[in-house]
């Protein structure tokens, strides 16, 4: 073998060694980085980002909820007393007479609406 061949094979062995200890160094690198990263993550979790008990729902979430609950006809009969300005707690307040006027006023605006609709949809 030519020294010219040996300083060939001798520098393509040192190149191929800084090239697998790089790769090993950028593997070591990244699982380094990953673990850290795990590390980050949990640290998070434990100062409560991860909790799993939820945190009480605000008023606005209650009273939504409690709306979404209604059936359709309690929705209705709220909104007839909302457009008469009657809340919902002072109707409960009311004594069984109040609240069977207040049915038959219902009733007749509901009547007068239909009937209304009616005659708009016949012209």
């Amino acid at each position: 073998m030519s020294i010219a061949s040996l300083m060939n094979s001798s520098i393509l062995r040192a190149a191929e060694a800084r090239k697998a200890d790089s790769a090993a160094n950028a593997a070591g690198g990244f699982a380094q980085q990953l673990a850290d990263a795990g590390e980050r993550l949990q640290g998070g979790f434990a100062k409560g980002t991860g909790q799993t008990q939820a945190a009480a729902p605000s008023r606005a979430e209650q009273e939504f909820m409690e709306y979404a609950a209604l059936s359709p006809q309690e929705k209705l009969f709220r909104a007839a007393l909302a457009s008469l300005g009657i809340s919902k707690e002072e109707y409960d307040a009311m004594t069984p007479q109040q609240k069977q006027a207040l049915a038959e006023k219902i009733q007749i605006a509901m009547q007068q609406a239909l009937d209304a609709k009616k005659v708009g949809d016949a012209a």
